[in-house]
């Protein structure tokens, strides 16, 4: 009986240790599940947060591309309007040169120049909007 209680005593602190080992397992498990699922929400939140930036910067992009869409209508319309205008002041010259109410060189300076001050600002904003555009 003595042999056999020993044996118990044994079979006990083997089992004993065993469950320890399985519980200390059991625990790192557990640890490793709870630290994939925190790393599992880091990564979720940061896709979250990647998916609102790229929704913002998809809406930023289009109001640009609205505004230089209208600035590109805005820049024709001027420029025909300009176009339109220095037509009149060359016909309205013209007509006056035909009809002897003024004689060429009584037509000033500054009109041709005013023509071609208008037509050098054009230019320059042209460049200055191909050069933002690239």
């Amino acid at each position: 009986t003595t042999q056999t209680i020993q044996q118990k005593d044994s079979l006990l602190a083997t089992l004993t240790r065993k469950y320890g080992q399985v519980k200390n397992d059991l625990n790192n498990y557990k640890n490793e599940r709870d630290t994939a699922y925190a790393n599992l929400e880091n990564l979720n939140q940061q896709l979250d947060n990647s998916q609102q930036e790229l929704v913002r910067t998809q809406r930023k992009v289009r109001k640009l591309g609205q505004k230089i869409t209208k600035l590109e209508a805005d820049q024709a319309k001027t420029q025909q309007t300009t176009a339109t205008q220095i037509n009149w002041l060359k016909e309205i010259s013209q007509c006056l040169l035909s009809v002897g109410i003024v004689q060429k060189e009584d037509i000033p300076a500054e009109a041709n120049n005013l023509v071609e001050q208008i037509k050098q600002v054009q230019q320059e904003r042209d460049q200055a909007l191909k050069e933002r555009d690239y």
